[in-house]
């Protein structure tokens, strides 16, 4: 009688363990999908530069200069936090960059008059 009870589950018990394995593996898909993956690392790579960076001061910092010596500013700025040995700052920096160019956006974007013919 255990040889039977062991090995031939009720089908309610089968059902459920069945269903478990499908949402293990779902969850694992989803957790384990390149975007999520992506925005994970996006999301922890800014919380980090924030914690990191004063962000208001440079935003001060970039209200005080002229416009025309902005670009020269911030290559200024790159370099003195590469000499200071800020390294955290700037991996993070860029991983936010490389997460944000490597989002795959749509291939091709609708207008209203390609849908207006697509109605005709």
């Amino acid at each position: 009688m255990e040889f039977i009870k062991r090995f031939f589950l009720p089908e309610h018990s089968l059902r459920r363990r069945i269903m478990r394995r499908v949402w293990y593996s779902y969850s694992l898909r989803v957790i384990l999908a390149k975007e999520t993956l992506q925005g994970f690392a996006f999301g922890f790579s800014l919380a980090l530069f924030f914690s990191l960076v004063s962000v208001s001061s440079i935003i001060k910092n970039l209200l005080a200069i002229k416009v025309g010596t902005v670009p020269e500013y911030l290559w200024q700025a790159l370099l003195q936090s590469i000499s200071s040995g800020e390294f955290a700052q700037l991996i993070a920096l860029g991983v936010i960059i490389f997460s944000l160019l490597s989002f795959r956006l749509p291939h091709k974007v609708h207008t209203v008059a390609e849908q207006e013919l697509r109605s005709v």
